[in-house]
């Protein structure tokens, strides 16, 4: 299960958003299998190049290579993050400063990336389940829990229900009504 921790402080509030258990186990495994067979095909490829009568395939085999690295990273970038990243939202009496650790972004590892909302430009708060199509991922700047401000929108706790959402976004009301301060 995902760990939510909220800490109230005299001037701050601070949500961390572990995640434990991904719901998107199954998206997980389906793109190792997919990998896994892609990666089959890349070596029979190999050795009919280097083993075989077909020389001519050379330069395919090397772009497909190179496009089986590139989605082997992001799947790998991906799973790391479902698995083993987690979010910090701090909240103080002008903003909220939303922090995602990343275990592997671009070949940073344990890169953190932040964004902050002003609250005199915070609009609403909402829940909002995000689906991931297909073939993709979830992505660390997509989530179900939205702060929707006047110039854009931040996203985060992807594998976050309803119901924590909810505990989430009571505990920041109430601290901003501690400090005058309503959203809608």
């Amino acid at each position: 299960m995902n760990k939510v921790k909220i800490t109230h402080q005299f001037n701050t509030c601070e949500v961390l958003i572990t995640f434990e258990k991904s719901k998107y186990l199954s998206d997980i495994y389906g793109n190792i299998f997919v990998l896994t067979i892609l990666w089959l095909f890349g070596f029979i490829g190999i050795h009919a190049v280097f083993f075989g009568q077909d020389s001519n395939a050379g330069g395919f085999l090397i772009l497909w290579l190179m496009g089986l690295g590139c989605f082997s990273y992001l799947t790998l970038e991906n799973i790391l993050w479902l698995l083993k990243g987690h979010e910090t939202l701090q909240i103080d009496h002008e903003k909220i400063m939303l922090s995602k650790y990343i275990p592997l972004d671009l070949f940073i590892f344990n890169a953190k990336v932040t964004e902050c909302i002003l609250l005199q430009d915070l609009e609403r708060m909402y829940y909002k389940e995000y689906y991931a199509h297909k073939s993709n991922l979830a992505r660390p700047s997509k989530g179900n829990l939205h702060l929707k401000c006047k110039s854009n929108t931040i996203s985060f706790g992807i594998t976050l229900d309803q119901f924590d959402a909810h505990r989430i976004f009571k505990e920041i009301q109430i601290f901003l009504d501690r400090h005058q301060q309503k959203v809608g």
